[in-house]
């Protein structure tokens, strides 16, 4: 695993009992799981795997009619109507592990919530002294409708005392369940991501009980999925927690294996823009070139915000005091080593356009400074073609730093957390002093300094083998098609296939 000098190996679990959750719906989990479990059991572990993810559907996804929400039985229904049984994904998934000597079993929700009874409005700080299990109320909550709102919340803000509810059945459920298993004496237990309100219940519980808990998630090969092969990797602490990805990133010991024309793929679709990461065009197609009037009178600067309304429960951030603490912090501190006739963009992460997210109210306490120009979310401009033209740019933790580092622009990482500032050391700016040594000599990193997470990028963790995705969200479980409509309604758009997938 690269925590503490030790690597992740499935040989750890060699004739051990080992559970692993299905914890959400969607197409990531099922291949996930899957190729969990088979390594494990290939491992010589004996692997039992639980699928809860019918839990999940109170608070997941909605399928949407019309501008209505759909009840949460609309997509179970419509799958047992149009998709044959046999190729729906828990049902291939179901005979796979019974043909590899896999336990598995399905656990169906029996908590309902009358959601149209309860459409009032509540305060996340009214559930400041609320507990469900060992888990803070307001703070699962918080994290939880942050990412589904696209805002970091406050303690203040309303939010739909339904949509807590669903998420407190969906919690308390889960734990019942992990009390009915308890006997069970599990060595070892893997969970899905422990961001969302299952998982974090999972994970959370399970360790209070000094339980070993690993967590999984996607690797490498996500950032282009289309040229390269996707990865998964394990934490045993949380993929959010960024000093354990980073020893992954720096592990000696992949290091020592990178492959220098998988890594060039990946530096080469950077700098040509030729493929959109993680296939979200957040600057669409028809982005605007940045307007050279724009410009100040004499040096000019970027700095591009991470956005901040996804984080993970299980991840206590301490960052080191002497350090910048926030983005605010950060940019107060270019704007105090600023010549008076400079000027600073602050270019706010663009929103996916098909997702549109709040204005972030932090912002405008810079909104009356001469100095600065404010770049909205939902403002199209395009991001690098603004950077071009910057005496030196600055980000917080967004992979935009990379991609600039890469086409050898001048770049300046703010944050310890971003999980590729190790890699180059040239550029971390992460206090006063360093901040200060930069604006007079913006610096730019070795290309040796980049190889790292470029290699991490392409190939961290492990290759899946057992299943694959291909366009239209075609998935496939050891090769065989899943979700397959049923011959009747072959007619139909491949839409709705994927809005029931």
């Amino acid at each position: 695993m690269c925590l503490n000098n030790e690597c992740f190996d499935f040989q750890k679990f060699s004739k051990s009992k080992v559970a692993v959750f299905i914890s959400g719906p969607g197409n990531l989990e099922f291949p996930w799981a899957l190729e969990t479990a088979m390594r494990l059991k290939g491992a010589g572990a004996q692997v039992a795997v639980f699928d809860i993810s019918d839990y999940a559907l109170k608070y997941s996804a909605r399928i949407r009619l019309f501008n209505k929400i759909l009840p949460v039985k609309t997509r179970r229904i419509l799958r047992w109507i149009l998709l044959k049984k046999k190729a729906r994904i828990e049902q291939r998934f179901s005979k796979i592990c019974s043909d590899h000597g896999i336990l598995y079993s399905r656990k169906k929700s029996r908590r309902t919530v009358n959601e149209y009874r309860l459409n009032k409005l509540v305060k996340i700080s009214d559930f400041n002294t609320v507990n469900w299990g060992i888990l803070k109320a307001n703070q699962l909550i918080h994290t939880h409708l942050s990412s589904k709102y696209k805002k970091n919340l406050l303690g203040e803000d309303l939010v739909p005392l339904w949509l807590v509810n669903v998420i407190q059945e969906s919690v308390l459920e889960t734990l019942d369940f992990i009390n009915s298993i308890s006997n069970q004496e599990f060595a070892y237990y893997f969970v899905c991501n422990g961001r969302q309100p299952v998982q974090a219940a999972l994970t959370t519980h399970l360790r209070s009980q000094r339980n070993c808990v690993f967590l999984y998630e996607g690797g490498g090969g996500y950032v282009f999925p289309e040229i390269l092969t996707k990865h998964i990797d394990y934490w045993e602490t949380n993929p959010a927690n960024h000093i354990e990805t980073q020893s992954k990133i720096l592990c000696p010991k992949k290091l020592d294996k990178i492959d220098q024309s998988t890594t060039d793929k990946v530096m080469s679709a950077f700098r040509n823009q030729s493929s959109i990461p993680y296939v979200l065009n957040y600057l669409t197609n028809n982005s605007q070139k940045f307007d050279e009037k724009c410009l100040g009178v004499a040096n000019n600067y970027a700095f591009f915000t991470t956005s901040q309304y996804e984080f993970s429960i299980l991840n206590e951030q301490v960052r080191n005091p002497k350090y910048f603490q926030n983005q605010v912090h950060a940019i107060r501190s270019i704007l105090h080593n600023l010549n008076l006739n400079d000027k600073l963009f602050i270019r706010i992460h663009p929103n996916d356009p098909n997702m549109p997210s709040h204005s972030e109210p932090e912002w405008e306490v810079f909104r009356e400074n001469k100095q600065i120009e404010i770049i909205h979310s939902n403002d199209r401009l395009n991001s690098y073609d603004l950077a071009k033209y910057m005496r030196a740019n600055f980000v917080w933790e967004s992979i935009i730093g990379y991609e600039l580092a890469l086409t050898d622009m001048p770049v300046a990482v703010m944050s310890e957390a971003a999980v590729w500032a190790p890699c180059m050391p040239e550029i971390c700016v992460f206090d006063e002093k360093m901040l200060r040594k930069f604006i007079v000599h913006p610096s730019r990193p070795k290309f040796e300094s980049l190889l790292s997470y470029s290699n991490y990028l392409a190939q961290g963790g492990f290759p899946i083998k057992t299943s694959h995705e291909e366009q239209g969200r075609k998935i496939f479980l050891l090769d065989e098609q899943v979700d397959v409509y049923k011959k009747v309604f072959n007619l139909l758009s491949d839409k709705i296939r994927i809005n029931i997938t």
